[in-house]
C-alpha cells in the first residue's frame, strides 16, 4: 500500500532553530573513546518537549555498540541554560559528574532548580565495560511551561459570535423552505408550511424531533431539519440536529460559522525571544502573520474539562517580525461542547473559548505580553459549521482572503466578548499531539447509482479527505463516509448510528480547489462524493490519516500472509483509535475511552508503539474522573454510562501496572498508586466475604462473547483478586513492604473465596467458560494441584468447538498466553490460524483491514451484524498482538525486570509457520530476533541491544547440538549455556548479534 508519511514539523525538529549550530557531535573524548555511544535522548519520554510541567523531569538515552556484552559503567549528565554553553562543555545547570551504574533511563533531573519558562540543553556521555568514556551525544533540549496560575495574564474570550433578533426595523428572515430529514437521504418531510405558520406569530422555539413534526420520516436513522431562508436580502440556509432547538428568528440572523478570531499588535525593537502558549475550552487553531502554528490537530487535547486543561508551548520567535504582526485563531466546539459519545452534546459547556498568551522578550531584556482579551476582534468565517459527529461544512465562497495578515483592515470587525471561567488545572502537553500522520490516495472510483461516485481507500482509517476538485462557483460537494459496502456497492452507513459523518464543501469556481476539514475526524475505508455532474478523477479523494504521533516500536512478520495482515489489522486499529484518548471505535458515535477495552489491549499496544507518554496523560485523566469513594468509570474522561464496572474500572490498576513493566517507570506508578488503592477499597465494600455482589456498574460480563456468558458475578470476584494482586506488586515496587504484604493477604483470601464459590474439588470452574478458565489460570485463582485439570476441561471447549474460541473481550487477551504456559502451544497455533467463524483470521478471510469490534461483524449468510453496535474499527480483540511478539517472534520480558533489561527470546514455532521475525525497539534500545525452520534445522537470529542481558531458548534436542555464528554454542564468545528447558536449550548471553542453529526438535510443517 502506498502511504506518504507526512510529519512536516516534528517533535524531533521543534528545537532546530534553538540549537542551531550546537548540533554537531561534541568531540570524543581522547583516542581511548570506547566504542559506545549515547543515541534517542528523551525528556519525559519526548524528543525535545516544550512547555513541561515538571521541575525534576527525568532523562533517558540508549546505548549504541556491535561489541558483545557491551554495557554502561558510568554516565555524566551536562545541563546547561544555553546551546552555547553546552557546546563549550559547560554545565551552568547541572553537572551530575561520573555516575556509577548502567541506568539509561529514568534518570531524574537534579541540578538547579528550573522555574517557569526555563530551558535546558543536555547531553549525557557514557562509560563503557572496560571504564573508556565514550563521545559526547548529540545535544537535546527542554523548555518548562507556566507553572504558577500567577504567570498567565491572558482572559477567556468567547470563540463563538452571539446569537441577535433582527434589529429595530429591519425584517426579520423569510423561511422558503423547511425539511425535517435523514442525513444519509433515507428519508424526508417537508415542514416548510408548519414554520412559516409559525414564524407569522414572531418568536418561536421547535423542538428537533419526531414529536415536533408528528412523523419519523426515517426510522432508525439520524435526521436534522433544514432551513432555507432570506435576510437582509441575502439567502442561507441553516441545518439542526435530531434533539437541538431551532429558534426564529435569532439562529437565522446570525451567519452561521466558527469566526475568525485575530489580534494586531506592533514590535518596535529587536526580538530575543517569542513563545505563545494557547489552549481552548474546545479545540483550536493559530496562525502568525498568515502561517499556522505547529503542526498540532485537534488540540488542546481530550481531558476532564471541568478540572484540566492542556495547554501548549510554541517557539515563534522566528517569525515575529519588526512593525506589524497579527495573531488569527479558530476554535472549534471539539469535546467541550460538541457532540461527544453516546449521545452527550454540550457536555462540558454550552460554546467554546480561547485562552492564549504570546509573550516577547527583547534583546535590551524588556517583556512584551500580548493575551487574549477583550480587545479581539471576531468575523463569521467561511467554516460554516464543524462537529465531531456530524462533519464539516465550508463555503469557499466566503473566503476573507490575507485575513489573518497583518496588512488586513480588521476595524470593521466586531469586538469578542470575554467571559468568566472556572478555574481549573493548566498543565502542559505530556505526549505526542495529535498529527496529521500520512495520505493515503484513492485506489478505486466506481459509480454504483448514478452520481453517487464512490472511492476506495484501501484501508479502514481515521482522518478526514483532502478534496482536489474544479467545478463552477456555488457547486456544493457531499463527501460521506463509510467503512463497508453495501451488497450492491454503495455506501453502507447503518452502523454510524448518530455521527452522519458528511462534509460539505461549496465551491469558490475559476479553478481548482483543494480542501480539507480541520476541526472534525472520521472513521472510513470508503468515500462517496456527489454533487458534480461528470465523473470526478481519481485523485479527487486522497485519505489524511490523522492521530496521537506515538512513535513506532514494533514490527512483526511471518511466512502466512494471512497472519501479518493481522498484525496489520492490530496496528491499524491502534493507530485509529489511540487519538488523545484511547477510544473504542472512531467511527460511530462513541468514540469514547473506554476502559476495559484499553486494558486488554495495553500489552499489545506496548509492542507496537512507544504509549509511555500517551498513558501518562491518560491515565490522569482516569484518576480525575474516580469518584471520590473509589469507584473508576466506564470511559474515562468520564461522559457515561456507569461507574465501578469489573474488568473496565480495573484499568485503573491493570494499565498504571502494565507501563511500569514496559518502562520501568515508578514515578508513574507512584503517582497512581493512591487510586488504585482506593480503587480496592470500593471492590471491598461491595464484596462481603470476598465476592463481588455488590453493585457492579453496567456488568458487561465477558463482553461480545459467543454463546459462552460467563458468571457476571464470577467475572467481577476474579477481576477484584487480580487487582488486588497487582496492587500488592505496585506496592512491593514502591518499597511500601507493609502496604505489600497486607495486599498479598487480601488477595489470599479472595482467592480462597473465589475457589470455594465457584471451583469444583476435580477443577471445573463454575460455568465451565473458556474466559472462566483463563481468568481463573490468569490470575492465579486454582490451587496448584487443580491447574492441569482447569487446562484440560479449557482445551476441551476449545476442541468440542472445533478449534474455535468463544470469548469475548474480558479473556481474549489472556487464551494464547495461557495455552502456551500450559504447554498447549499446537492448540494455541490452530485457534490462530483458524480462519472460520469465529475466530481472528476470519476477518482477516472477509477483506478486513483492522480488527472488528465483533467477530460476527460480517458474515457470508447474514450479511452486517446489529446496526446499534457494529463496528469494524475496534481494537480489542486484537489483543493477540503480544503473543505474535512475545511467542511467534518469541521476544518477551522477565517479568521480574521491568523495562526490558532482561530480555527472553523464546520463539515457539507451531502451526504452519515455516519463517518469523519481530523487531521491537525497547526503552533500553532495539531488539531483533527472527527464526526460520526448514527439513528439521532451525536457525535463530537475534540482535540484543547494549546493556541489557537475554536468556535465548532454542528448539534443539540438545545443547551439544546447537551452534552460535558456526561454532558449538557453548563455547562461542559471550555464550553460558545454563539449560534444557521444555525442549530448548537455554543459554544465557549479553548484548550483541547472535546467530543459532540447531537440528530441531520442533518437526517441520508438513509439506514445507
Amino acid at each position: 500500500m502506498k502511504m506518504k508519511a507526512v510529519r512536516s514539523v516534528s517533535q524531533r525538529s521543534a528545537f532546530r532553530g534553538v540549537l542551531g549550530i550546537s548540533l554537531g557531535v561534541v568531540a570524543a573524548s581522547g583516542p581511548l573513546a570506547a566504542e559506545v555511544s549515547c543515541d534517542s535522548l528523551r525528556c519525559e519520554y519526548l524528543v525535545n518537549p516544550s512547555g513541561i510541567q515538571v521541575t525534576r523531569p527525568r532523562l533517558s538515552w540508549t546505548i549504541e555498540s556491535t561489541v558483545r556484552g557491551e554495557r554502561q559503567t558510568a554516565y555524566q549528565i551536562l545541563a546547561a541554560s544555553s546551546a552555547k554553553l553546552l557546546e563549550e562543555d559547560k554545565g551552568d545547570l547541572w553537572d551530575s559528574g561520573k555516575v556509577a551504574g548502567d541506568a539509561t533511563h529514568q534518570i531524574v533531573y537534579s541540578g538547579s532548580k528550573l522555574a517557569s519558562r526555563a530551558s535546558g540543553f543536555w547531553k549525557v556521555r557514557s562509560w563503557d565495560k572496560d571504564g573508556k568514556p565514550s563521545a559526547w551525544s548529540q545535544p537535546a533540549a527542554w523548555t518548562v511551561g507556566l507553572l504558577e496560575a500567577s504567570d498567565w495574564s491572558a482572559k477567556w474570550i468567547d470563540a463563538a459570535i452571539i446569537r441577535k433578533d433582527p434589529a429595530a426595523g429591519v425584517p426579520a428572515p423569510v423561511i422558503q423552505g423547511a425539511v425535517y430529514e435523514a442525513g444519509d437521504g433515507a428519508g424526508s418531510l417537508d415542514v416548510t408550511g408548519q414554520l412559516v405558520k409559525q414564524a407569522a406569530g414572531g418568536e418561536f422555539t421547535v423542538a428537533v424531533k419526531n414529536d415536533s413534526f408528528g412523523k419519523d420520516p426515517a426510522f432508525s436513522h439520524v435526521k436534522h431539519l433544514r432551513v432555507k431562508y432570506v435576510y437582509q436580502g441575502k439567502p442561507g440556509e441553516r441545518t439542526f440536529l435530531e434533539n437541538s432547538v431551532f429558534r426564529f428568528p435569532a439562529d437565522l440572523t446570525t451567519p452561521p460559522s466558527v469566526p475568525y478570531l485575530r489580534k494586531s499588535f506592533t514590535v518596535g525593537k529587536p526580538v530575543a525571544r517569542a513563545t505563545i502558549y494557547a489552549t481552548a475550552l474546545g479545540i483550536y487553531e493559530l496562525r502568525l502573520n498568515g502561517r499556522k502554528l505547529g503542526d498540532h490537530f485537534l488540540a488542546p487535547e481530550w481531558t476532564d474539562f471541568a478540572k484540566r486543561l492542556r495547554y501548549q508551548e510554541y517557539d515563534v520567535t522566528a517569525s515575529v517580525a519588526e512593525g506589524a504582526n497579527v495573531i488569527g485563531a479558530q476554535v472549534a466546539n471539539g469535546w467541550y461542547s460538541g457532540h461527544i459519545g453516546n449521545g452527550g452534546f454540550q457536555y462540558w459547556g454550552k460554546s467554546p473559548a480561547l485562552f492564549a498568551q504570546l509573550e516577547i522578550v527583547y534583546t535590551d531584556g524588556t517583556l512584551e505580553r500580548i493575551v487574549t482579551d477583550g480587545t479581539w476582534r471576531i468575523h463569521e468565517s467561511p467554516l460554516l459549521a464543524t462537529d465531531f459527529m456530524l462533519g464539516e461544512d465550508y463555503d469557499a465562497r466566503l473566503k476573507i482572503r490575507s485575513w489573518d495578515g497583518p496588512a488586513f483592515d480588521d476595524s470593521e470587525w466586531a469586538r469578542v466578548v470575554e467571559r468568566q471561567e472556572a478555574a481549573r488545572i493548566l498543565d502542559g502537553q505530556v505526549m505526542e499531539p495529535i498529527r496529521q500522520l500520512a495520505e493515503i490516495p484513492a485506489k478505486t472510483l466506481k459509480e454504483p447509482k448514478p452520481g453517487k461516485w464512490t472511492y476506495d481507500l484501501g484501508q479502514n482509517l481515521v482522518g478526514v479527505v483532502r478534496l482536489k476538485i474544479r467545478a463552477a462557483a456555488g457547486t456544493r460537494i457531499t463527501l460521506r463516509h463509510g467503512e463497508m459496502l453495501n451488497p450492491d456497492g454503495s455506501l453502507y452507513t447503518a452502523n454510524l448510528r448518530g455521527a452522519p459523518s458528511i462534509d460539505h464543501y461549496i465551491c469558490e469556481g475559476g479553478g481548482v480547489e483543494i480542501w480539507q476539514p480541520k476541526f472534525t475526524f472520521h472513521g472510513f475505508r470508503y468515500v462517496e462524493l456527489t454533487g458534480v455532474s461528470t465523473k470526478p478523477p481519481l485523485e479527487a479523494v486522497t485519505a489524511i490519516v490523522i492521530g496521537s504521533d506515538i512513535p513506532r516500536t514494533g514490527w512483526f512478520k511471518c511466512s502466512d500472509k494471512r497472519v501479518n495482515q493481522l498484525q496489520s489489522n492490530i496496528e491499524w486499529g491502534q493507530r485509529g483509535n489511540y487519538l488523545s484518548v484511547p477510544t473504542d471505535c472512531p467511527q460511530r458515535d462513541e468514540r469514547l475511552g473506554w476502559m476495559g477495552d484499553a486494558q486488554v489491549f495495553v500489552k499489545t499496544a506496548a509492542y507496537n508503539g512507544d504509549i509511555a507518554a500517551f498513558f501518562t496523560k491518560w491515565l490522569v485523566d482516569v484518576t480525575d474522573s474516580q469518584d471520590p469513594d473509589g469507584r473508576f468509570c466506564d470511559v474515562s474522561p468520564f461522559a457515561g454510562p456507569s461507574k465501578g464496572t469489573p474488568a473496565w474500572g480495573d484499568a485503573g490498576v491493570i494499565c498504571p501496572w502494565t507501563i511500569y513493566q514496559a518502562y520501568g517507570d515508578l514515578r508513574l506508578l507512584e503517582r497512581q498508586y493512591p487510586s488504585m488503592v482506593r480503587w480496592l477499597e470500593y471492590c471491598q465494600s461491595q464484596s462481603p466475604g470476598g465476592i463481588r455482589s455488590g453493585n457492579r456498574g453496567s456488568d458487561y460480563g465477558d463482553w461480545l462473547s459467543i454463546g459462552a456468558d460467563t458468571d457476571k458475578e464470577l467475572i467481577g470476584t476474579a477481576y477484584f483478586a487480580y487487582s488486588t494482586s497487582l496492587v500488592a506488586k505496585a506496592a512491593a515496587a514502591l518499597g511500601k513492604t507493609a502496604d505489600a504484604a497486607a495486599h498479598q493477604q487480601h488477595f489470599e483470601q479472595i482467592r480462597k473465596a473465589f475457589i470455594d464459590k465457584y471451583v469444583t474439588a476435580d477443577g471445573h470452574v463454575k460455568g465451565e467458560t473458556q474466559c472462566a478458565y483463563l481468568m481463573a489460570l490468569k490470575f492465579g485463582l486454582l490451587p496448584d494441584e487443580l491447574r492441569a485439570k482447569a487446562v484440560e476441561y479449557l482445551e476441551a471447549d476449545i476442541i468440542a468447538k472445533n478449534y474455535h474460541l468463544s470469548t469475548g473481550f474480558v479473556g481474549v487477551s489472556y487464551l494464547l498466553p495461557e495455552l502456551t504456559k500450559a504447554g498447549r502451544i499446537d492448540t494455541a497455533y490452530r485457534l490462530l490460524l483458524q480462519d472460520s467463524f469465529p475466530s481472528w483470521l476470519f476477518s482477516v478471510k472477509m477483506g478486513a483491514t483492522t480488527i472488528w469490534e465483533r467477530w460476527d461483524g460480517w458474515t457470508p449468510d447474514k450479511g452486517f451484524q446489529d446496526i446499534g453496535m457494529n463496528s469494524f474499527n475496534h481494537y480489542s480483540l486484537g489483543s493477540c498482538g503480544e503473543w505474535l511478539f512475545g511467542t511467534v517472534a518469541g521476544i518477551d520480558q522477565d517479568p521480574a525486570v521491568p523495562g526490558f533489561k532482561q530480555i527472553i527470546i523464546r520463539p515457539r514455532p507451531g502451526g504452519n509457520l515455516t519463517t518469523a521475525s519481530g523487531r521491537f525497539r525497547s526503552i533500553h534500545g532495539a531488539i531483533t530476533n527472527s527464526w526460520s525452520l526448514k527439513n528439521g534445522n532451525f536457525a535463530l537470529t537475534t540482535t540484543i541491544p547494549a546493556n541489557t542481558s537475554a536468556t535465548v531458548h532454542v528448539p534443539a534436542k540438545n545443547a551439544a547440538g546447537v551452534m552460535e555464528s558456526g561454532k558449538p554454542a557453548a563455547t562461542a564468545d559471550g555464550v553460558k549455556f545454563l539449560r534444557m528447558d521444555d525442549g530448548a536449550a537455554v543459554f544465557a548471553v549479553g548484548s550483541g548479534h547472535y546467530r543459532f542453529s540447531s537440528r530441531s526438535a520442533v518437526a517441520s510443517p508438513s509439506g514445507k
